[in-house]
This record gives C-alpha cells, sequence and structure tokens, in this order.
C-alpha cells in the first residue's frame, strides 16, 4: 500500500530506494581477510624428571628446628593476638 502522495505518476520512472548496509553492519566475510595469528610463545622446557627414590630420600630427611609442626589453631589464635589485638573469651 502507498500513499497517494507517493504513488507512481504515469510516465514517471519509479525511483530507487537507497541500498541499506548489511543487518550486522558489516561486510560480507569473504572480502575481509582473517587477522594474522598471533606468534605462539615460546614453550618452558618440561621439568626435569624427579626420581621417586630422591623424593623419598628427601621427604625423610629430618627437618630444621624451625620446620616444626605447630598446632593450626595455636597459630590462628596468636595471630589474630598479634595482628589484630583479639583476646580470648573468659567465660
Amino acid at each position: 500500500m502507498t500513499r497517494p502522495s507517493q504513488a507512481q505518476q504515469p510516465g514517471q520512472a519509479r525511483q530507487s530506494e537507497p541500498t541499506r548496509p548489511a543487518p550486522s553492519g558489516r561486510a560480507p566475510a569473504d572480502d575481509i581477510p582473517p587477522p594474522p595469528e598471533p606468534p605462539e610463545p615460546d614453550e618452558p622446557l618440561p621439568p626435569e624428571p624427579v626420581d621417586e627414590e630422591e623424593m623419598l630420600a628427601e621427604a625423610a630427611l629430618p627437618g630444621d628446628a624451625d620446620d616444626q609442626r605447630l598446632d593450626p589453631e595455636a597459630v590462628v589464635l596468636k595471630l589474630l593476638a598479634d595482628q589484630l589485638g583479639a583476646r580470648p573469651l573468659k567465660g
């Protein structure tokens, strides 16, 4: 349906409508080359395999005096007291 004011007059050629861009606003994919691939990063060398016996021997060695196992709750309470000034509840 057309408006009477826009109706074609006899003898008058129809004007072509301006072409619209693609709905996505991009040119067809065939016209644009793909972007170059980024260079591959230098891959680090794989770690040297560690002999299982070496690992077991190292684990069996006695640790330094500083490597003592501490009670996790005692460590937390000490950190809370040192860092935040927390005190134990008296009850």
